[in-house]
């Protein structure tokens, strides 16, 4: 990341017969490859943002530039193909298939026949569902999370850089929807799209996104990493809708290689190798790292790396820091 690749530069929307703005005067930039949840309460403003960027809906006054470019000034069926979009009802076309459906953006843009078929087993696969068993299937043959991963497939066909999702696990049920999160996420870190997703849900924001917008009344209330707008909310609105005296939150936010304690010498990295079978991933929760502490009664656990080496330990002692604490564990 670095490179700002949407910028909203003074944007307001004030919709006909309406007294007041939808958005109001924003300002701010999209880094390439984030992952921003906008957060807010219904009427906040948060989807009004979102469809601005491919233009759904036009701006009142201010501009949005992509990459620098102006895009009042392109033509609105490239920017939108430059562009993948995911609602909550999924939008899929129920008199098509699978492959019809996820293929419908690559054959506007004259693929030839075997990419295009390459290309949805790749993203079918992708989002775990086996081609030979759902190329040829409706939509009405799918359960509701499948639809929204075959619309999450059609959104990425054509290879886009941004993908805007506007509350698309939103009518999926509780088990289905993390599992869809979980899912979205490896996707991201594979890929390393330019994620906009909107959603109502405290819980989705702060798992999902790497950088949060909080939205009230068309005004953007805050914007930064999660962690740091539950220790810093902005205001009280902030503060009560993102319950940031909740520890449970912070637990959820805060990875085990934000508290872990090291391992400094070989004969600790012998005997824990030996004495404790109980490892968590460096990336992991301290939520997980708390639930996996209580199942099994353990005083601590081993965090390992990718490569499976071990790194440190989390003990209970590493899941009862203070807020000053968590904010130096993770300022850098």
């Amino acid at each position: 990341m670095g490179d700002t690749l949407i910028q909203f530069q003074d944007v307001t929307k004030r919709f006909k017969k309406s007294d007041k703005s939808a958005v109001k005067e924003t300002s701010l930039g999209i880094e390439k490859g984030s992952f921003v949840t906008i957060l807010g309460t219904s009427g906040s403003g948060k989807t009004t943002l979102l469809k601005m960027v491919n233009r759904l809906y036009e701006p009142t006054s201010g501009q949005i530039f992509i990459y620098g470019e102006d895009i009042s000034s392109m033509k609105v069926t490239e920017l939108r193909r430059k562009m993948g979009y995911v609602i909550q009802n999924t939008g899929l076309f129920p008199h098509m298939s699978i492959e019809e459906n996820i293929a419908i953006v690559p054959k506007i843009l004259k693929w030839d026949k075997k990419k295009i078929n390459q290309r949805v087993d790749e993203l079918l696969e992708l989002v775990h569902l086996d081609p030979l068993q759902f190329r040829t299937r409706y939509p009405s043959q799918l359960s509701g999370g499948q639809q929204q991963r075959v619309g999450l497939a059609r959104a990425m066909a054509s290879d886009p850089e941004i993908l805007l999702m506007d509350e698309p696990f939103g009518a999926i049920d509780a088990i289905t929807r993390v599992s869809l999160q979980d899912e979205l996420l490896q996707i991201q870190k594979k890929l390393n799209k330019t994620i906009l997703f909107v959603t109502h849900d405290i819980d989705e924001a702060l798992k999902l996104g790497d950088q949060l917008i909080v939205m009230d009344e068309g005004i953007v209330q805050q914007y930064g990493r999660p962690i740091d707008i539950i220790l810093q909310p902005a205001n009280e609105f902030v503060s009560k809708l993102v319950q940031s005296n909740n520890a449970f939150q912070l637990l959820g936010l805060l990875k085990a290689e934000d508290v872990m304690i090291p391992i400094e010498n070989q004969g600790e990295l012998a005997r824990l190798s030996i004495e404790n079978e109980w490892l968590v991933d460096k990336g992991e929760s301290l939520k997980h790292v708390l639930n996996i502490l209580l199942e099994v009664d353990k005083e601590q656990v081993i965090v390992v790396d990718e490569s499976q080496e071990i790194q440190g330990i989390v003990t209970f002692e590493q899941l009862k820091l203070n807020k000053k604490e968590i904010a130096a564990a993770v300022s850098e």
